[in-house]
């Protein structure tokens, strides 16, 4: 999971290296509800609440997984037959529980003080 936001004067997408599957857990590793990063393309200061950013699913995650999902599954397709199938759903649940993280990442808010 990626965490963005948007800057205020080139409106160019900037990601943060700070993890947390929640906002509050966020705003709990932060200590504060706003953040204040330079942007790295205009170099303008962003000063953001913690509600205004937005997580979003790992590309690369999703590509390593769905690489060793096929290597895997052929390789078990090879020893088992047909039941070694199943291994191809592993990369499909691990998509899944993603997208359900990034979706309650995106639900959740913090009260504005």
């Amino acid at each position: 999971m990626k965490l963005s936001y948007y800057c205020d004067s080139c409106k160019q997408e900037n990601f943060i290296k700070a993890s947390a599957p929640t906002r509050v857990e966020l705003q709990m590793f932060l200590g504060k509800d706003e953040i204040k990063e330079r942007c790295k393309y205009c170099s303008h200061l962003n000063i953001k609440h913690l509600n205004r950013i937005m997580a979003s699913p790992s590309k690369m995650i999703s590509f390593i997984v769905g690489v060793a999902g096929i290597l895997i599954g052929g390789f078990l397709i090879y020893l088992f037959g047909w039941l070694g199938a199943l291994a191809f759903s592993i990369p499909a649940i691990i998509a899944a529980q993603q997208q359900k993280t990034v979706s309650t990442f995106n639900k959740t808010t913090i009260r504005r003080k």
